[in-house]
């Protein structure tokens, strides 16, 4: 049962093209936030792949954000 669960989780991955979906809203947000980046000098970077997106500061912090849960990360070296 547990194959067949992981079947129809990865045919609904496929038929709705999450994948694709993720790298375009992914791209739309890093862009947005690219934007902050050459406007105020407190934001420094944004980076990410898909949904998995980091914004960093003047400070070296790194913030992600992944759907709506929020962390930190280490500074990029």
């Amino acid at each position: 049962m547990g194959a067949r669960i992981a079947m129809e989780a990865l045919a609904v991955v496929k038929d709705e093209a999450l994948v694709a979906n993720s790298d375009r809203l992914g791209g739309s947000f890093r862009a947005e936030m690219q934007k902050l980046v050459d406007r105020y000098d407190f934001v420094k970077l944004v980076r990410g792949k898909g949904l998995l997106n980091a914004v960093g500061d003047s400070e070296g912090r790194v913030g992600w954000v992944a759907e709506d849960r929020m962390g930190t990360l280490p500074a990029p070296a």
